[in-house]
């Protein structure tokens, strides 16, 4: 099997996923082409916003790419819908502009800063408004040290369905965990999910979540000059995409410290800017 890619181009058009597949997913795996395209481009995506086994938008917009921005990346993005699964029907629209020569501005993320705010978040469409607020009392229960400000919203949507999400706001990144409600799982599962999921970040004592870690390497790798950020405990999908981007050329390296965490060094393309 051979790769022989032609030169990226600006877009502008819609696309559907289909049905509940992931519109963020789908958003990840565009944007580096839309980065690297000589013109603007502006995409509407449609599928799944809050979705088993993907990154919700509130990750994706809150988490990811203030960091890819931070990178030097010109990126706009809307949640004009919500979709859930199975009926799916969520929107998000990206716009960007090219990512050019000497726009890298250099990334280097070894601590998350204090948290200057904390919240706890929950949506429903379709079903009673009391299971996200159950949700959210039991978060806001077992985390008092962290003074959870306290969010539940009802939307719009094509079908039934509910998310919760804790969101740490701290200096220099911000971290979301997140779990998908389902009608055979009770809203303690899903809080108790979810403060796992926080626990976790807070234990490993590195700025960088499980999640984020696999995301900032290909965009690293794409455009970057030389970046690194720390981390906790590796993921297959990290390890995956480690090996991805050194097939491209790009180079990576992990230095393990104390504990879990560990520092990822990151080499673009090519070793220089725009790759």
């Amino acid at each position: 099997m051979t790769f022989e890619p032609g030169k990226p181009r600006g877009v502008n058009r819609l696309h559907s996923v289909g049905s509940a597949g992931s519109a963020v997913l789908a958003a990840q795996a565009i944007l580096p082409a839309m980065l690297a395209a000589g013109e603007a481009s502006d995409v509407t995506i449609y599928g799944g916003t809050h979705v088993p086994s993907a990154p919700t938008w509130e990750f994706f917009a809150e988490s990811f790419l203030p960091q890819l921005r931070a990178m030097g990346a010109r990126v706009l993005a809307e949640c004009e819908r919500v979709g859930f699964a199975p009926a799916g029907g969520g929107r998000i629209r990206l716009r960007t502009q090219p990512f050019r020569p000497g726009d890298w501005r250099g990334f280097a993320l070894g601590g998350a800063g204090a948290v200057r705010r904390a919240k706890v978040s929950a949506v429903v469409s379709g079903i009673p408004r009391e299971i996200a607020e159950g949700e959210v009392g039991i978060l806001c229960e077992k985390f008092p040290k962290l003074d959870l400000e306290g969010d539940v919203r009802e939307v719009e949507s094509p079908g039934p369905g509910n998310a919760v999400w804790v969101t740490l706001e701290q200096e220099r990144v911000t971290a979301v965990f997140s779990e998908i409600g389902s009608f055979n799982l009770s809203r303690k599962v899903v809080a108790h999910r979810v403060m796992n999921g926080v626990r976790k970040y807070l234990k490993a004592g590195a700025p960088v979540g499980p999640h984020l870690a696999d995301q900032l390497v290909v965009p690293m790798a794409a455009f970057g000059g030389e970046g690194w950020f720390a981390k906790g405990k590796d993921t297959r999908h990290e390890v995956t995409n480690w090996d991805v981007v050194r097939a491209f050329g790009a180079g990576v390296e992990v230095e393990r410290e104390e504990g879990e965490r560990a520092v990822v060094r990151v080499r673009g393309v090519g070793g220089g800017q725009g790759g």
